[in-house]
């Protein structure tokens, strides 16, 4: 990258995730991500006689600079800037987001899953940002890797805020409920294009979270039911929470929820769609 004037990159976040839990009772950690098109992380970088970064809202792990440097086996170019719309331990991806893009910056031709196996390298844990379609991954957090390509899930409207208390991802937690039976499900209800099925299914898997980790009073579900959506999903850990509507919905239906959904004290109500996609 020729940096011959100010250059920006962007890597979209993610809100919380469709599913997430154990492979069977003793498998690993996996994840159905859910794109946010509306968050991310934004990379500014101008020429510089020496490279640095300035990160003020700490997106970075610490030492993540030195470790991308070394394990690149090249140095930082320029002087650049990282700004996050998200705030850390929601769920919705700050800090994968910076390290992708700082990789990408630096390693502009890396394909996808080496940046993402860096970024585990780094964090212990990472969900599939760096790749165009996130939700088309049974994705091994862990691990830093996909466990299969799956189908789009169908079109719909998410509208959500983050409840409760921040909580950051820990590599080592590994205190999540076997979603295992609900994985067959959610392929044929992705494969119909059963936006009903799709939603119901993020829904069980909420809520096995929930009754498993906490918070007990989490209100998401009975707001889900208050305002007809068809289902909900959540960060399985984070403070992302999320109403699931059909793309149809009226722009008064959902306005009453977004204030709704503030009246009850979710903080950074956002709004956005996913299109039917198909890849990887």
């Amino acid at each position: 990258m020729r940096l011959t004037r100010s250059t920006r990159l962007r890597v979209a976040g993610h809100f919380g995730e469709f599913l997430q839990g154990r492979i069977g009772s003793t498998g690993p950690v996996a994840l159905v991500s859910v794109p946010c098109p509306v968050l991310g992380v934004t990379l500014d970088v101008k020429a510089a006689p020496t490279g640095y970064v300035h990160d003020p809202q700490r997106l970075l792990p610490a030492g993540a600079l030195a470790q991308i440097q070394r394990m690149l086996r090249r140095p930082l170019r320029g002087a650049v800037r990282l700004g996050a719309s998200m705030v850390a331990g929601a769920g919705c991806g700050a800090s994968t987001a910076a390290l992708t893009a700082l990789i990408r910056h630096m390693a502009p031709a890396l394909p996808a899953s080496q940046i993402m196996r860096l970024c585990w390298k780094i964090e212990g844990a990472s969900d599939p940002l760096a790749h165009a379609y996130p939700d088309c991954h049974l994705w091994a957090s862990r691990q830093g890797e996909s466990l299969g390509v799956l189908p789009a899930p169908p079109p719909m409207r998410l509208i959500g805020g983050l409840w409760g208390a921040p909580e950051p991802t820990r590599p080592q937690d590994q205190h999540f409920a076997d979603i295992s039976d609900l994985l067959p499900a959610w392929r044929a209800a992705c494969l119909r294009g059963d936006l009903a099925q799709v939603a119901a299914l993020a829904a069980q898997s909420a809520a096995r979270t929930t009754a498993l980790r906490g918070p007990a009073a989490d209100p998401t579900s009975g707001l889900a039911c208050e305002v007809g959506a068809l289902g909900y999903l959540r960060a399985h850990t984070g403070s992302a929470r999320a109403l699931v509507l059909p793309l149809s919905a009226s722009r008064q239906q959902c306005d009453a929820i977004r204030d709704r959904l503030r009246a009850a004290g979710y903080g950074r109500v956002v709004e956005f769609t996913l299109g039917q996609r198909r890849g990887s």
